[in-house]
């Protein structure tokens, strides 16, 4: 005897080449976008961290 309830069927879909070249475009996009995001990140944070670009020039000794 079977327990009552909803029976589900499980499909598998095969993905078309198209599509999955189309996400991992998608991915890549991605990736790209947040590393550029990182790179702007850090150089906010070197520009802000005393010893940034202004910084630097000023704590050199003149000789």
């Amino acid at each position: 005897m079977r327990a009552a309830g909803p029976t589900y069927e499980i499909q598998f879909v095969n993905p078309s080449h198209t599509t999955v070249k189309q996400k991992s475009l998608e991915f890549l996009d991605a990736l790209q976008t947040f590393y550029d995001l990182k790179t702007n990140l850090q150089l906010i944070m070197y520009s802000l961290s005393p010893a940034g670009p202004t910084e630097t020039k000023r704590n050199i000794p003149n000789v």
